[in-house]
């Protein structure tokens, strides 16, 4: 089962024999867990997409698995980790000061990064996303097409109003983000994922 990502052992603690099935973690709201989390107040990125023309349940289950064998999930501080249905949140620093989260909305799997303070840049993370999409399509041989696309940093992540697609935003010096009724400059939505770390 591990094979095929439909258990995952996260890599927090070698030594356990502690498995997680994606597909039966408990729902929660993002809002929710980042307030357990404490981080309600950072520093946040903008979202960033793959928007899919049609994405299968389980394939962000396999996804989210991936994500999981490779990075180490968040810790609350009862210990619990932080994996649920349809979200992960990932420990990206040794400092807990900065948190990958990585969720599903309709047809799109999503990310942003809450940070303490300061400001990365983490295209190596969207590439990542990016290359495990491009792997499980030759894996699995599924023809699934995508679009990059963009949110601000308040966009409510599993609404598709307010996303941009990535041409049009490199395109232009401002966005004007329909959720909000505000103009963004465009450099302030990409530059966390874009930007040549």
């Amino acid at each position: 089962m591990e094979k095929f990502d439909i258990i995952v052992r996260p890599i927090n603690d070698p030594n356990t024999d502690v498995v997680y099935m994606p597909c039966m973690i408990e729902t929660v709201t993002i809002d929710k867990v980042i307030a357990d989390i404490g981080a309600k107040d950072w520093k946040k990125t903008s979202w960033f997409y793959l928007e899919f023309d049609f994405l299968p349940p389980s394939y962000f289950n396999h996804i989210l698995a991936c994500f999981v064998k490779e990075m180490k999930l968040w810790t609350k501080k009862d210990n619990q980790l932080c994996i649920y249905r349809n979200i992960g949140l990932f420990d990206i620093n040794e400092e807990f000061t900065k948190v990958l989260i990585v969720c599903l909305s309709t047809n799109s799997i999503g990310m942003q990064v809450r940070q303490w303070k300061g400001e990365d840049c983490y295209s190596n993370i969207k590439d990542k996303l990016i290359d495990l999409v491009h792997s499980m399509k030759l894996r699995y041989r599924m023809n699934i097409l995508y679009k990059k696309k963009f949110k601000c940093s308040n966009g409510i992540y599993y609404t598709t109003e307010g996303r941009v697609d990535y041409d049009t935003l490199l395109r232009s010096s401002e966005y004007n983000c329909l959720e909000h009724a505000m103009i963004h400059s465009t450099k302030e939505i990409y530059r966390s994922w874009i930007t040549v770390c």
